[in-house]
């Protein structure tokens, strides 16, 4: 989990579970190898999405183990418009225990 929203422009992506309201996203993993990015999305502007250009999962050393597509939440149709996006998400399993931490790289 993101401990605070991440902003880009004029949006912003926050988390969707309970309690991290006004924290950002939440990565979650399983040991199967799928994973799911739990936010709501907002942008003052009609037309948005976010971006999510590079999303890598890290062990305790800092070094990438996976690296997620690049993929984007809907758009949005009017200004000043919410979205809870659940991006469903899969990786490697094998990496599984070795994940230590995540970095996003976004843009909106």
């Amino acid at each position: 989990m993101w401990g605070a929203p991440l902003r880009s422009g004029d949006c912003k992506l926050s988390g969707l579970v309970g309690g991290t309201l006004d924290k950002g996203p939440t990565l979650r993993l399983r040991s199967d190898g799928t994973a799911e990015l739990l936010s709501r999305f907002f942008s003052t502007d009609d037309g948005d999405a976010w971006v999510v250009v590079r999303l890598v999962l890290l062990d305790r050393n800092g070094t990438t183990l996976f690296t997620f597509p690049r993929f984007s939440s809907p758009g949005t149709v009017t200004d000043n418009q919410v979205i809870d996006w659940i991006a469903r998400l899969s990786f490697p399993a094998v990496f599984f225990s070795s994940v230590t931490g995540a970095n996003m790289t976004y843009s909106c």
